[in-house]
Formats: C-alpha cells, sequence, structure tokens
C-alpha cells in the first residue's frame, strides 16, 4: 500500500482543457439507456441553461440498438426511434464516434458495465472525452488503471467521474479542492451507499430486508445487481476512488469489507440488538492513512452519521485545515435524477 504523488493519479481530470477543446461545441456520445442514461436524456431535454446551446446528442446507444445523426437526435422521440433501429454492435459505435472528429466529442456512459470500460481506450483514440458515474474504470487493477490515465494523458483527453461517489453530491470535487489548495486529508468517514442508507433507514425489523431491498430496486436505488450493494462492494469501489484520489496506491482486495448476504435472520438479529440498546444499524465507510474499511455499525442515536433520511449519504472530511469540526457533505447519494444531474455537472464543466 504505497503512497505515490496525488498529483500524478489525479491525471487528465485536472489538468486544464486545450484552448481547440475550449472552442468546440460538445457532441455526446450517450451509452446506457436505463434508469440514469434516461434521465440524463430528459434532463438534457428540458434544460435552458445558456451553456446547453453547446451540445448536441449525437448518438444513443445500448445493448441492442444504436442510433446516430451527428446533427442531433430528437430527444422527444429517441426512445421510438431507437427500439425500431437494428440491431448494431460495437464496431458501429467507434465508427460514429470517429464521424464526429469535427466536434468536441464525449462518451456519457451511463452503464455499470465493466465490457464498456474494456473499449475506454478505443473511445479515446477515436477523439472522445469520458464522463461517467461508471466507477468501473476507476477500480481497475493499479496497472491497467495507470495505463488508462495514460492513454488519456498521451491523447490530452479529459476524464470526469464526480458522480463515482455521492451521486450528485459535491464529494470528489471537494476532495479535489483540498487537495489543489495544499491541505492534507487525514481521514475521511461516513455514509457511501445510498442504497444501504435507504435499506437501514427503513429497516424496522417488521418487514424483511430482502423486501426492502427489493422495493429500493424497483426504485433505481440500486446497482442494477443489488448484490454488489450488499456485499459492500460498491462502497468498497467508492473508497478506492477516494484512495486513489490522495495518492494511494490500493486496490479492492486492499479494503476490508463486511458482506450483507447474511440473510434476514442475521440482520433481525442486529436490529433487534441495537434497538435494545438505542441504537441505530449504519453501514460505515473509513479511510485514514492508507487504511480503508466498511462495516454495520451501530450507532447512537445522536451520532454525526446516524442522522440520514432516505438515500442520504454523509461525508466527513478531516484536514490539517479542518481538524477541530470536519467538513460534513450530507444529501442524497442515489437516485437517477441526482446521478444525472451529476453527469450534467461534469458535462458543463467540460
Amino acid at each position: 500500500m504505497l503512497q505515490t504523488s496525488a498529483s500524478t493519479l489525479s491525471g487528465p481530470r485536472f489538468t486544464r482543457p486545450s484552448l481547440e477543446t475550449e472552442k468546440k461545441p460538445l457532441a455526446l456520445v450517450v451509452i446506457g439507456t436505463g434508469h440514469v442514461g434516461s434521465a440524463l436524456l430528459k434532463q438534457l431535454a428540458e434544460a435552458r441553461q445558456p451553456w446547453i446551446r453547446d451540445l448536441r446528442v449525437a448518438v444513443i446507444a445500448n445493448r441492442r440498438h444504436l442510433i446516430s445523426k451527428p446533427d442531433g437526435i430528437g430527444l422527444g422521440t429517441w426512445r421510438d426511434h431507437l427500439a425500431t433501429t437494428p440491431r448494431r454492435g460495437g464496431d458501429e459505435l467507434i465508427q460514429s464516434i470517429l464521424e464526429l472528429r469535427r466536434w468536441n466529442t464525449v462518451v456519457v456512459d451511463c452503464t455499470a458495465s465493466a465490457e464498456i470500460v474494456s473499449t475506454d481506450e478505443s473511445f479515446i483514440r477515436a477523439g472522445a472525452h469520458i464522463v461517467t458515474p461508471n466507477k468501473k474504470a476507476n477500480v481497475l487493477p493499479w496497472q491497467r488503471y495507470q495505463e488508462l490515465l495514460e492513454c488519456f494523458r498521451r491523447h490530452h483527453r479529459r476524464f470526469l467521474y464526480a458522480t463515482n461517489v455521492g451521486a450528485g453530491l459535491p464529494v470528489l470535487s471537494t476532495l479535489a479542492d483540498l487537495i489543489k489548495s495544499g491541505d492534507t486529508v487525514r481521514k475521511i468517514e461516513g455514509i457511501f451507499s445510498g442504497t444501504l442508507s435507504y435499506l437501514f433507514n427503513r429497516f424496522d425489523g417488521a418487514v424483511p430486508f430482502s423486501a426492502i431491498v427489493r422495493e429500493a430496486s424497483e426504485h433505481g436505488f440500486t446497482e442494477p445487481d443489488p448484490r454488489v450493494d450488499l456485499s459492500g462492494g460498491d462502497v468498497a469501489a467508492k473508497l478506492l476512488v477516494i484512495a486513489r484520489q490522495l495518492g494511494w496506491k490500493l486496490d479492492l482486495e486492499d479494503i476490508r469489507v463486511e458482506s450483507l448476504l447474511k440473510g434476514d435472520q442475521d440482520l433481525n438479529r442486529r436490529y433487534a440488538a441495537a434497538a435494545a440498546a438505542g441504537k441505530v444499524l449504519r453501514y460505515v465507510a473509513r479511510f485514514s492513512e492508507g487504511q480503508a474499511s466498511a462495516r454495520l455499525e451501530s450507532l447512537a442515536k445522536d451520532h454525526p452519521l446516524a442522522g440520514t433520511r432516505h438515500t442520504d449519504n454523509v461525508v466527513a472530511f478531516h484536514t490539517d485545515r479542518y481538524a477541530t469540526t470536519p467538513i460534513v457533505i450530507q444529501g442524497p447519494g442515489a437516485g437517477p435524477e441526482v446521478t444525472a444531474a451529476g453527469v450534467l455537472a461534469d458535462l458543463s464543466r467540460l
């Protein structure tokens, strides 16, 4: 668990765009039309901010279909148009990106797919920046992760992923500002999973935990496979994104994680024990000096991490400058709308 310079790891996320980048409008290639992708397209259709005029959706793709219109796809009819197109594959997607060279092309990966991430370098070589809530690129094995960052640098492309942690909350942007200002982050702790926050805010021992999981999945609060949330894997991925932003050479196996895939009986027992002690259950993530962990804890009801509601995330930054009182960010940390809003914010930065 070696620590390296944060400046070498932050890579293209913090680099200044070239003058050429600043002059061209954005042509979006939106991959994924599930909860987040659909919410993003809806927000783009309804957006009235002036900078939106410099943006067009040129490609929309999912696992089976792809539509491409370099001058812009009508966002009121995209769903019907996509459903009636012939089945198309990855080669057509790369070709569609190559056809957008006269614009500033951005692949917006709204999937949770490792397969799409495996194509990232092809997107970059085709001239595309990447904006994504998909954490899989940032949790690649260390050497593969470094190779991807080097590809971004070599081709002068940007990689923006503010929604990897906290959905639309300014968690990673706050962390970046702390690093750039010269502060030293000593400890980060919090509720990193909007899904698990929702589950333990709803769980009272009366309704089976598994039933609440199904409810959360129907609302789009979970990963496409809820086992990723329940295994602690989603929280571990977020901790790894944060650790690498801070300059730590870590991989997923370096993070100590408690799985919740133990069945209703175990969680009922732990809920009853916490309630008898006047406490609440929360799934807490912690990072300090290269040590990362995520586990279920019983917290007093007046504990700063206990006061979540619905899908709230709470993240506390303990730094040299904020040693007495940490910086605390709290708000909805799951859901298609807030995640899509965070993607839209990254696009505005680009």
